[in-house]
């Protein structure tokens, strides 16, 4: 009984003398993608994963969702740019390949102004929307007596400092 106290007690002493703190964070993650349609066939083009980040998890929700909204309009702005816009298609073409269609002659010239207003054409149709899924949220433990008591070096620092871009 009495190693039984002792063990307790010391058991107490030493975690009133390490200080241990347990935070959880919440990560949440979203997808963007946009929708546009051809003829009668919808596409599902996905654009990009957003990841946020909050101490509760509706903060977390509310975060990520505000980001998709940001990135839905992106989205649906590239899509017009690469779907709705067939002469900045066709003209952005011939820029990327100004020199070399320079040195062909026409009948080469001819094939490939085909070949682009083809590709460009294939292309073509009406934006709908951007879409995000819903968030979807784990928590994680984060410990931050180690980040307080156990700096991490900087390497940048190490080398004489950050550099600048």
């Amino acid at each position: 009984m009495r190693h039984l106290l002792a063990l307790s007690l010391a058991a107490t002493f030493i975690f009133s003398i390490v200080p241990t703190e347990l935070r959880a964070d919440f990560l949440c993650r979203i997808n963007v993608s946009y929708k546009w349609k051809k003829g009668e066939q919808e596409f599902l083009v996905p654009w990009t994963n957003l990841v946020a980040t909050g101490d509760i998890e509706d903060v977390a929700k509310e975060k990520a969702k505000d980001l998709a909204i940001v990135e839905k309009t992106r989205a649906l702005d590239v899509c017009r740019r690469q779907h709705e816009n067939l002469s900045g298609c066709i003209s952005g073409k011939f820029s990327a390949l100004a020199r070399t269609y320079q040195s062909l002659g026409f009948a080469a010239r001819k094939s490939m102004e085909d070949a682009i207003s083809a590709d460009c054409t294939s292309i073509q149709g009406q934006c709908l929307e951007g879409v995000s899924s819903e968030p979807e949220c784990k928590e994680k433990i984060v410990d931050t007596s180690e980040e307080e008591s156990s700096p991490t070096p900087d390497p940048k620092a190490a080398k004489g400092g950050a550099k600048k871009k």
